[in-house]
């Protein structure tokens, strides 16, 4: 018997900003003037990913279970140092905020981490 695990839309809690740049789904963004979010630069570290938009608005998810996908070496499950790549997955780095990682696909160069 197999088990089926998921953290899909675990204890994900969103706020609204304003989105000059009219990024998409599943972006990762970072916050600049007030009340608005950007694209994230390489290196650069993330609030959140954006759950959707509508009309120059977007919802963010900045806390909670999510999946991204990743460049570079797979993140290790655990504590780990995770930035922007700057073209729109995570990367590995010792300097960056670190975040809790609970699983990586490494086919689908993807991982699960709580925000």
């Amino acid at each position: 018997m197999s088990t089926l695990i998921s953290f899909e839309s675990v204890a994900q809690e969103c706020a609204t900003f304003y989105n000059p740049q009219s990024l998409q789904q599943g972006a990762l963004c970072k916050p600049t003037a007030s009340k608005n979010i950007a694209a994230c630069a390489d290196g650069d570290d993330f609030i959140g990913v954006v759950a959707n938009t509508q009309g120059g608005l977007a919802s963010v998810i900045f806390h909670g279970f999510v999946t991204v996908p990743y460049s570079g070496t797979a993140p290790a499950c655990g504590l780990c140092g995770l930035a922007a790549d700057g073209n729109g997955a995570v990367k590995v780095s010792t300097s960056a905020h670190k975040r809790f990682v609970v699983s990586f696909d490494i086919m689908n160069k993807t991982v699960t981490i709580l925000l």
